[in-house]
């Protein structure tokens, strides 16, 4: 008779728990942007819409200007996330191979950022973004996500550096390059992987970020899709759920296949980025 081993059993049904919780949520975005109206206000919850509809879909393309917000998340997220690689990765690079006065106390303080909630540091941002003209433009929300996610990119590929051989550096300098040629022609490719995960996760973030979108855009022009579905909140109609589900669900998609596509070097460049 085959013995069961519990603690393994435990933790897969722990896993099945938490992907289920995790799920559930999504299925009921999903499901309520095409029901019925009536069936979004119907008490109990219908979990099986009994038919599907569109008109939450062309409420959501027709009211707003929703390609506008989806064009200025994507174009945020993607140059925040530019920005703070580069950035992030040279300065990661110093704090990894140099040798210099304070430099521990430079990275405690990089990481010690980070743990600020964004809202106590939102008054001071708004008024520096309108002192140089970037106010409600897409320029001064690719600056303040940049810098959010420079923390999380410079520590993970500290990590992630560390754990590439100085020698092949001095091995290229030996042979000629230059310290920044074999930065740029040796180190760099060999931290593909580390690059791609924190790449992947300062797009994440940017891309679902509401607060600092919310405060510093007031114009179609420069919103991004989370504010976008928050104007569906309120107004002549009340709450529109329908709406603001297929908009969620707009959202969560290109998160979700962007991940799917990379998850492999996710785990790999966090992993490495981890051993210290």
């Amino acid at each position: 008779m085959k013995r069961i081993n519990i603690p393994k059993t435990i933790g897969i049904c722990l896993v099945v728990l938490y992907v289920v919780a995790a799920l559930i949520p999504v299925y009921w975005v999903v499901t309520t942007a095409f029901k019925p109206r009536i069936e979004v206000y119907t008490f109990p919850v219908k979990y099986i819409p009994s038919s599907f509809t569109w008109e939450p879909a062309h409420n959501s393309l027709t009211q707003r200007p929703t390609m506008s917000f989806l064009r200025n998340s994507l174009f945020a997220a993607v140059g925040a996330t530019i920005l703070a690689l580069a950035l992030g990765v040279p300065a990661a690079y110093a704090l990894a191979r140099e040798k210099f006065p304070g430099r521990k106390d430079i990275a405690f303080f990089i990481l010690t950022t980070r743990m600020f909630p964004p809202v106590t540091i939102c008054i001071p941002i708004y008024f520096i973004i309108r002192n140089v003209g970037l106010l409600d433009r897409l320029a001064g929300l690719i600056i303040v996500y940049a810098m959010f996610n420079l923390a999380i990119i410079i520590w993970v590929m500290k990590g992630y550096i560390q754990q590439v051989p100085v020698e092949i550096e001095e091995s290229a300098r030996v042979d000629g390059c230059t310290k920044l040629g074999a930065f740029i022609r040796i180190t760099l490719p060999l931290l593909a992987p580390g690059m791609a995960a924190v790449a992947i996760i300062s797009l994440v973030l940017s891309w679902n970020e509401f607060l600092y979108a919310l405060i510093l855009t007031h114009s179609p022009a420069a919103k991004t899709l989370p504010v976008g579905i928050a104007e569906f909140i309120g107004g002549a109609y009340g709450i529109l759920w329908g709406e603001i589900c297929f908009l969620g669900t707009v959202a969560i998609i290109p998160m979700i296949v962007l991940i799917m596509v990379v998850q492999k070097y996710i785990v790999r460049g966090l992993t490495m980025g981890a051993i210290r």
